[in-house]
């Protein structure tokens, strides 16, 4: 009898292990697309994902393995510290949405995808996530208003991208770390978008841009030199940007300034950077001479508390019997006459004179 009791607890036991692994909720696996709805309901219910009683809020409660699309506005996201890593798709996608935070994320895209696309969205905060082996980190396509900062943007093709005439401006970019993206850190397309304080590093191009009428500053552009290693790329056709007071050292080029070719375009302002140390070129004007190309399209507001390892730039427009002083870092003589430039040293600049 004492035997036929053991049998049966040893029954019990398993039975009951059985049921436990049986209703054990399962790691969910890639298998489509996780969808945030307009009512509120996370489809498939299996995603590790839980809502709050309000249906604002929503956290991970570990890691997923598809595509996430947010179909509703006015909600957070919360990535908990988890992952979303997507073999071959993009991992979060929002189109025609508003007022979305996504934030505590680690995304892991496929290698042709996007980690964070943004299209015709506004509002949209993405904090403190981290964004690695995209094609694009973040791309910010026909989008305005929206902020990112606090972010780590690593090891992508671009690391953030804003494109869309007329339908990308007034975004921030701000306190992010852009590092080790093979092709630019920071693409700025379209107008009036903010990038500053952030510390873009070991691209093939920090900042790029394309634009017009953007603010660039006080950024820490530092050690890239992946292809063409170019620090900071100022070639925007209507011209008006504002790019001061950033630190641009160690890049292979450190600072390309091109020609504004529209024809009612605005001069460039550039008030403070600091060029150092960089291992091919310090300050270059491009000047490709196309077809009707002018002088007045070089024509920017560059003033001498820029410099060049230490040494000031002298961007002269329009002067008249004059000395370049013998501390130049840079000299670029503009639409000038009878201007004297002897006694100097300059070391790996790109000079233009028109």
């Amino acid at each position: 009898m004492k035997n036929v009791g053991k049998l049966w607890l040893i029954m019990l036991l398993m039975l009951v292990s059985t049921l436990f692994y049986a209703f054990k909720t399962p790691n969910v696996e890639a298998g489509g697309t996780i969808y945030i709805r307009v009512d509120g309901s996370i489809d498939p219910p299996t995603a590790n994902i839980a809502k709050d009683e309000f249906n604002v809020t929503y956290t991970f409660t570990g890691n997923n393995y598809d595509t996430i699309v947010i179909e509703r506005n006015n909600i957070i996201l919360n990535g908990a510290g988890f992952i979303l890593q997507v073999a071959s798709a993009d991992g979060i996608r929002l189109s025609n949405r508003s007022n979305v935070t996504i934030k505590n994320l680690n995304i892991d895209a496929g290698a042709s995808s996007y980690g964070i696309y943004l299209s015709y969205s506004s509002n949209i905060t993405i904090s403190n996530c981290t964004v690695y082996l995209s094609s694009t980190g973040i791309s910010v396509d026909h989008s305005s208003y929206n902020e990112i900062h606090g972010n780590r943007i690593e090891r992508n093709g671009i690391g953030i991208d804003v494109t869309g005439l007329n339908y990308a401006h007034h975004n921030l970019i701000h306190n992010n770390t852009v590092a080790s993206n093979r092709n630019d850190g920071i693409t700025l397309g379209d107008s009036r978008n903010s990038v500053y304080w952030n510390n873009i590093t070991d691209n093939a191009k920090g900042i790029s841009v394309i634009g017009n009428f953007h603010n660039v500053y006080e950024n820490n552009v530092t050690r890239n030199k992946r292809a063409n290693g170019i620090g900071v790329s100022v070639a925007s056709a209507g011209g008006g940007c504002n790019v001061s007071y950033n630190y641009v050292a160690e890049n292979e080029i450190g600072f390309f300034l091109q020609p504004a070719s529209q024809q009612d375009f605005a001069p460039n302002t550039l008030k403070g950077n600091v060029i150092a140390n960089n291992s091919l070129l310090n300050f270059g004007i491009l000047n490709y001479g196309w077809a009707g190309n002018t002088a007045a399209e070089l024509y920017n507001d560059v003033d001498v508390s820029n410099t060049v390892n230490g040494k000031p730039i002298y961007y002269w427009i329009n002067r008249e019997n004059d000395t370049v002083p013998s501390d130049a870092g840079f000299v670029a003589i503009i639409n000038c006459k009878n201007i004297t430039v002897e006694n100097l040293n300059l070391e790996r600049n790109l000079e233009e004179s028109c």
